[in-house]
């Protein structure tokens, strides 16, 4: 069932939210890649708990040693940019740019710099290849989804965590492929005794109730790739589209960068908007309510599979 309505969303949010919790078949769909993470594992004293041991890679400290490393990703980007376009007008897949920008951030400030340029073996339509670990972590993410849509899988739920096709069999291997890539990069630095730069790493080998499981920790360094590069890309791409649609923003908004002691303030007024225009995750991931409810005139039974859907919620002309 699919979700758009204002009034029912609120009420699931607010009213209802001591009942609302994920669905398990969205984790059969990803359990071969993100593992048991937090993003995907219903509501439980491990599930808490994990979520508490990781909270303090995002205190303010912590937040700000990273904003740094992203940074440096940034103006590299930037310096990509410029000495493409030294000679004159060039064309940019501003795209994949954007994306690798986004995964490289993430690498950087997950399990260290230097794996932003660590190869991966890969299997595509059945042949083996190398393939940067950005790039394989982004296609594989895409996979994913794409699978979670095919027929086959929405018609027989069941076969949610059976790799049948092919294609389905090359995912199967590029999803161990990458986890072992990151387990090698965790033993690495366990064996070596080096902290890296109080990456999410470190963090999660210094927690006790992370550092004698590396799986993991490796469920939760792929949930933050999972969660945060394509979206954050999405978004970007989208707001440059936007400002390159309406120049006038965009003079605006480069004014606004360029003051010193700007608070951003009309930039993230636009961020926002292409964020809601168009959402980068046009549904969620399934939930369900662990009792019967009535949510905006709604009935919901107890275990039923609920979509939100942001994309209409984002775009009704009735809220917006």
């Amino acid at each position: 069932m699919t979700v758009h309505d204002v009034k029912v969303v609120e009420a699931l949010y607010t009213t209802h939210n001591q009942f609302f919790d994920k669905h398990p078949s969205i984790q059969n769909f990803t359990l071969r890649f993100l593992g048991k993470s937090i993003l995907f594992d219903e509501s439980s004293k491990n599930w808490r708990d994990r979520r508490k041991a990781m909270t303090p890679a995002f205190y303010k400290g912590k937040l700000q040693g990273l904003i740094e490393i992203a940074k440096k990703q940034v103006a590299r980007t930037m310096e990509r940019f410029e000495s493409l376009t030294e000679k004159g007008p060039v064309e940019i897949n501003i795209i994949e740019e954007v994306a690798t920008m986004m995964t490289n951030i993430l690498l950087s400030c997950t399990i260290g710099e230097e794996c932003t340029q660590v190869m991966v073996d890969q299997r595509e339509h059945g042949t083996q290849i190398k393939v940067g670990l950005g790039h394989a972590l982004r296609t594989t993410f895409q996979s994913l989804l794409d699978r979670i849509s095919s027929p086959h899988t929405l018609l027989f739920p069941s076969l949610a965590d059976k790799y049948l096709t092919r294609n389905e069999r090359d995912l199967a291997a590029n999803c161990s492929s990458i986890r072992n890539m990151v387990a090698k990069v965790i033993n690495d630095r366990k064996l070596s005794g080096t902290k890296g730069t109080d990456d999410l790493v470190d963090i999660l080998m210094g927690d006790p109730l992370f550092n004698t499981d590396i799986e993991k920790i490796i469920d939760e360094i792929l949930t933050i790739f999972f969660a945060g590069s394509q979206t954050s890309a999405n978004v970007t791409q989208n707001l440059i589209l936007h400002l390159c649609k309406h120049p006038h923003y965009k003079q605006k908004l480069m004014k606004e960068l360029e003051e010193l002691d700007s608070e951003l303030t009309f930039y993230t007024y636009c961020f926002n908007e292409a964020m809601r225009i168009q959402p980068p995750v046009f549904y969620s991931s399934t939930v369900r309510m662990s009792q019967d409810i009535v949510a905006g005139g709604l009935h919901i039974r107890k275990h039923d599979g609920i979509l939100i859907g942001m994309g209409a919620l984002c775009n009704d002309p009735d809220e917006w």
